[in-house]
């Protein structure tokens, strides 16, 4: 991983002129402290860049802190930043990281919310690593207030609604659904009424078909 370190007279609104483009992702890192340090990824595989401590702090048995780390970001729009834990704090130490969005908008100090999960004491020295961030693209949808939605198979049902695969037809007798792979999505490109009617398919109910079999009690006439 190679850095740049740009002179302070510079104008950082144009550094770098491509970055505004989505193929040139960007993270211009500012180091707040004598004692920060900087982003650094261990590997070059590795999914996040590791966050040190810029402060040594304790954190009390079931307790919680906020972690300072001595640095400000600004990332490029259409990415976000993640902070999550690192899996040697969370299995050596009972440690977890929680609430760790960083907005591509925000300029402040970077710091970690930790939580303590062990019944004992943790000491976070300065210089150590004890979570990581990751950075995500993301988009930024339009948002349309309306009146109703379309409708789904699947409709309002929740919390567990997709573990149950099974429905009554009969007093006694429970079958197991079937998707029905044979329907055609006669959805065009474009087109909002094929896809309301399309739905309006998937939530016709129908109606289910025993097999029919001879009583081989019956005499033969």
């Amino acid at each position: 991983m190679e850095y740049v370190l740009y002179p302070e007279d510079e104008d950082y609104n144009e550094i770098p002129a491509s970055s505004d483009k989505e193929e040139f992702p960007y993270i211009l890192v500012h180091l707040l402290t004598d004692s920060a340090v900087m982003l650094e990824q261990k590997s070059s595989g590795a999914a996040g860049f590791d966050l040190a401590a810029d402060k040594t702090t304790v954190i009390e048995p079931r307790g919680r802190a906020l972690i300072s780390t001595g640095l400000s970001l600004e990332i490029s729009r259409g990415i976000y930043g993640r902070i999550t834990t690192r899996s040697s704090a969370a299995w050596n130490l009972g440690l977890n990281v929680g609430a760790g969005v960083i907005d591509s908008d925000y300029r402040g100090e970077i710091k970690i919310m930790i939580f303590n999960h062990s019944d004992l004491q943790v000491i976070i020295t300065q210089g150590m690593a004890v979570a990581q961030i990751i950075f995500e693209r993301i988009i930024h949808p339009d948002v349309y207030q309306v009146p109703r939605l379309s409708t789904t198979a699947r409709g309002e049902d929740g919390f567990g609604s997709t573990d149950a695969s099974t429905r009554d037809t009969s007093p006694g007798i429970t079958i197991l659904q079937s998707i029905d792979f044979t329907l055609e999505n006669p959805i065009e490109e474009d087109s909002d009424l094929s896809y309301i009617q399309y739905l309006a398919t998937l939530n016709t109910p129908k109606a289910t078909i025993w097999d029919e079999y001879e009583d081989e009690n019956l005499s033969e006439d």
